[in-house]
């Protein structure tokens, strides 16, 4: 995978120490790691967003007492030609990219695949070089004899030579005790790199196992080239200075803008489409069970409100006090604002408020420190000229850190997800005749922190914005509250909410109503009249009173709600957004909008990224208009080319026209789905082409249907599927979705039937009569089973199933697997579906009838398991105490396999006995003949082969001759 472009600078900070002689230190940060520095000294980063990345070490005139020594090994690397050669490496958990010295590249004759360019920004000088780098490929062996292919970007120079560690008697002792298998040997001396592995490969190569600590403080680190000595070396009986050893680092990542982007993105496009499964992964619900535990236990109702405590991880590491950063931050932030008054005095005027109101105090000078965390944390400033309230924010980061330190967040418990489902509370909102929408005011700041955690989140600022930043005009707070940069920050304000609800408030459909639509600071409800509608409204008010919060903001689609309550608990606009979709709640509509931005002028696989994903559309409603995104996409991928590669002028082109297309497309759709709520079904269209597979659902009465939710995937570029498994793998995404669907509106919609359309005879015919996995393959298998799992859980709450075939022609879901462009979305059928789906015919429809003669048996299973390719070894010869004692178990088995079979019709014994050859020699002696015992031995070589001789193996050893016999 391609990387984007690395910024690199050196930077030199100096610094008189007590002593006589003045030393230098030249630190090596990046934007998320620097070095601890001392409170007088400045911190030597960049960190506002735009700040470029920045490489280095120390140089070579600094004198310390002590020696580190890197993560270095050796490796032995092969050519395509075949050359190999032993060279040390260099692992660097601060750099994401990995590079090959070009001298030793050219001397294995390596293969040059691909080239990209690096901006680089070097020490003493303000400009900006760009480099472009060679990209090349090799295989690294490790210990095991295992080859591990990788892409290394060629550089002329790597690093010079770095620390080998110095041993003392007792680690020599030590190791040879343990038989620890060192990566390299012991020797004096120096060592310099050729290679450097970064965080794009270097975890390959990291085993799990525990690091050791050596008698004289230095680790053992697990690896696959076998043990690593690093860390810190004392080196007290030096008489002269030792020569500090300079070392790169690359980190490459997209801004914090990019990854929550990326992350919300893919978030809603698994939504409602995820393997039904049943729970969580026991070890995380174990971890959060936990966590949720001790918040109840901590928790603490005082007069003016709830008070928490911090979710600490167990035996963290030491938080650093970080006050250099914070203040380097702080600098910035004022030197970017000093030329803009307005932003400034309202940055200043948000920590006065904050103080007027409590959310911060100033920590007194003379205040003892002992025995408290003491951590800061940096903040900047995010405008937003276009909201309705808050105009400027200010967002403090838990995650900033020292290098090779922990952060905040590193050490908090991020806490169980207490939220309800995004989309799930969008679906809800549709429903309702009158509709509201409300905020909670400063939500995270209404949440107290307890004293002993306060500490942990200190913030600087100056007294006075017109003086510089200087000792005498710093001010240093800490919060009372809980504060939004926090990682913990949405589970501790949900499970303090839920809290209420669960101990204090009266236990009410309206308590179950807020439990189930209040997502992060948003709360919505619904009724069928004005006068519910001001009785909820009173209702939550004094509710959240109760917690200290102040619910405002509330808008509905009933004028006469909006006129009655008090104005200052209305808010202004008419068009607010609904969990981001805006709604024109005066003619109480949705707005749909293709809101792509505008290309950049140099289009590559990152922008193109980046714009797919901004397109934020929860229900998937816009299925159709993005496909062509998808594939385009997609076929970037096949070529594989680089992150931020320049594409092709005419696939530049082509991309414009499609991002074009989209952004072009406004639709107003009608926010609630349905008027009436008798009779209410929901009928779910599947279809799958040769560019991807879609699915439909529609809420349907006698008069009226509705869109409810869209869904499309591609097909993996990996492997090739025919269109029949693809119409199945179309059919189980429309199973899953309505699933979630009906999940998510039992509270507020009866949904007495479900129907099933999809135009594939094929996959109709394996639904309804469920071919043995034999004849269709693991797949399609496992596709059935987890359809039949579904189907049965609805048919539990009492929601009638049924399946039905349609014609392509009136199959909406087709548009979904094809795409549309956006004149022609706006009114198709996608919207409301056929017609036909309001008076269904039943006579057309299908059931599932579960019986003997339709599901899969054991006995079938157990045939299979004799043919299917598979690692997993089924006789584990570990459980025995000889070879003949699981012979004569597996003659048992066989036994019992056979007699089995005799239940069932000529055609099944015909096809098990093929399946299962060893049957024909089973005898209905009461002893075990010697036929039967040949035969297992038989069984259990060949499951023995199937489990440890694969394809790698025959081709490696082809000198062998190596064949199948007459026995298999």
């Amino acid at each position: 995978m391609g990387k984007r472009p690395v910024k690199t600078e050196i930077k030199r900070v100096s610094k008189p120490y007590p002593s006589s002689k003045q030393h230098a230190v030249t630190k090596i940060v990046d934007r998320e790691e620097q070095y601890h520095l001392s409170e007088e000294q400045e911190p030597v980063r960049d960190t506002t967003p735009e700040a470029p990345l920045v490489l280095q070490v120390k140089n070579k005139n600094e004198w310390r007492h002590s020696k580190v020594i890197l993560l270095t090994g050796a490796v032995k690397i092969i050519g395509d030609q075949g050359r190999s050669k032993e060279v040390v490496v260099l692992l660097d958990t601060g750099s994401e990219l990995s590079f090959i010295e070009e001298g030793l590249a050219e001397e294995l004759d390596l293969p040059i695949i691909g080239t990209t360019t690096l901006e680089l920004s070097t020490f003493g000088s303000p400009s900006h070089k760009m480099k472009s780098c060679a990209v090349t490929s090799l295989i690294l062996m490790d210990r095991s004899g295992n080859e591990h292919k990788v892409q290394l970007y060629r550089n002329d120079y790597i690093t010079s030579a770095v620390h080998r560690a110095n041993l003392n008697k007792n680690d020599l002792k030590f190791i040879k005790k343990g038989n620890f298998d060192l990566s390299l040997p012991l020797e004096e001396g120096e060592l310099r790199p050729q290679i450097l592995l970064g965080c794009d490969y270097l975890w390959n190569f990291i085993e799990p196992g525990k690091k050791l600590n050596l008698p004289s403080g230095l680790q053992l680190i697990p690896t696959k080239l076998g043990y690593i000595i690093s860390g810190r070396q004392a080196c007290s009986n030096q008489k002269s200075p030792p020569i500090g050893k300079p070392t790169i680092t690359c980190t490459l990542y997209g801004g914090e803008t990019e990854k929550e982007t990326w992350d919300r993105y893919w978030s809603l496009e698994s939504t409602g489409t995820e393997e039904y499964t049943g729970t969580q992964q026991m070890e995380l619900q174990q971890v959060n069970d936990e966590v949720l535990r001790r918040f109840k236990e901590s928790i603490e109702k005082r007069e003016d409100g709830y008070y928490v405590r911090l979710p600490w991880k167990d035996a963290h590491p030491d938080l650093p006090d970080n006050k250099a950063l914070a203040l380097k931050r702080l600098k910035k932030v004022l030197e970017i604002y000093q030329k803009n008054d307005e932003i400034l005095q309202a940055y200043d005027n948000t920590f006065k408020d904050q103080l007027e109101k409590g959310v911060i105090e100033e920590v007194p000078p003379e205040e003892p420190n002992e025995g408290q965390i003491i951590h800061y944390l940096p903040h900047q400033a995010v405008i937003t000229p276009l909201k309705e309230t808050t105009k400027i924010r200010i967002v403090f980061d838990a995650s900033a850190h020292y290098r090779n330190c922990p952060c905040l967040n590193d050490v908090l418990h991020q806490g169980p997800l207490i939220l309800p489902n995004l989309t799930g509370v969008i679906l809800r909102f549709r429903f309702h005749k009158i509709a509201v929408m409300s905020d909670i005011e400063k939500a995270f700041l209404q949440v107290r922190l307890q004293e002993k955690d306060r500490d942990a989140t200190r913030c600087i600022w100056v007294r006075n914005i017109a003086q510089p930043p200087t000792e005498e005009n710093l001010v240093i707070y800490r919060f009372t509250r809980v504060t939004f940069g926090l990682n913990a920050s949405p589970f501790l304000l949900s499970a303090t909410i839920d809290y209420h609800l669960e101990n204090t408030a009266s236990k009410d459909d309206m308590t179950e109503e807020i439990r189930n639509n209040l997502y992060v600071d948003n709360l919505f409800f619904g009724a069928q009249s004005s006068d519910e509608a001001l009785t909820k409204y009173v209702h939550t008010k004094n509710l959240f009173r109760e917690l200290n919060m102040n619910l405002r903001e509330y808008r509905s689609n009933d004028e006469h709600f909006n006129e009655a309550i008090e104005e200052g608990d209305r808010m202004q606009s008419t068009c607010p957004k609904v969990l981001g979709i805006p709604w024109n709640s005066e003619i109480d509509k949705f707005v749909i909008k293709g809101s792509m931005g505008v290309s950049k002028e140099r289009v590559t696989k990152r922008t193109v990224t980046q714009q797919l994903a901004s397109v934020y559309d929860p229900l998937g409603l816009l299925v159709p208009l993005l496909l062509p995104a998808k594939i385009f996409l997609q076929s970037l991928w096949k070529e594989e080319l680089d992150w931020d590669t320049v594409l092709h002028p005419s696939l530049q082109d082509q991309w414009r026209q499609i991002s074009t297309e989209i952004s072009t497309f406004y639709k107003e759709v009608h926010r609630q789905i349905l008027t009436t709520d008798k009779k209410t079904r929901l009928v779910v269209f599947t279809d799958a082409s040769q560019y991807a597979i879609a699915a439909c659902a529609y809420l349907t009465t006698e008069n009226e249907s509705n869109l409810v939710m869209g869904k499309s995937k591609l097909p993996s570029i990996k492997t090739s599927m025919t269109i029949p498994k693809l119409e199945m793998n179309a059919a189980t995404l429309g199973v899953r979705m309505s699933y979630f669907i009906c999940t998510e509106l039992q509270s507020v919609c009866k949904i007495g039937e479900v129907i099933y359309y999809t135009d594939s005879d094929v996959v109709l015919g394996w639904i309804k009569s469920p071919p043995t996995r034999h004849s269709v393959g693991v797949l399609v298998t496992n596709r059935l089973m987890e359809i039949r799992r579904i189907i049965r859980n609805l048919e539990d709450r009492n929601i009638k199933c049924f399946f039905g075939h349609v014609k392509t022609a009136e199959n909406p879901a087709d548009c979904g697997s094809r795409g549309l462009t956006a004149e022609a979305l706006s009114d198709h059928a996608w919207w409301k579906g056929p017609n036909f789906i309001k008076e269904v015919d039943y006579t057309t429809l299908s059931t599932i009838k579960e019986d003997e003669e339709t599901i899969p048996t054991t006995v079938d299973s157990i045939a299979h398991m004799y043919t299917e390719q598979s690692n997993d070894q089924i006789i584990d010869l570990t459980r025995y105490s000889s070879l003949e004692k699981a012979q004569r178990v597996l003659v048992y088995a066989l036994r019992f396999i056979r007699k089995s079979s005799n239940h069932f019709t000529e055609e099944r014994k015909i096809r098990i006995q093929r399946t299962i050859p060893a049957l024909k020699a089973i005898s209905r002696s009461q002893n075990i003949t010697g036929e039967e015992m040949h035969e297992s031995r038989m069984c259990i070589i060949r499951d023995h082969q199937k489990h440890y001789v694969n394809e790698h193996m025959i081709k490696s050893q082809k000198e062998l001759n190596i064949r199948e016999d007459e026995q298999g």
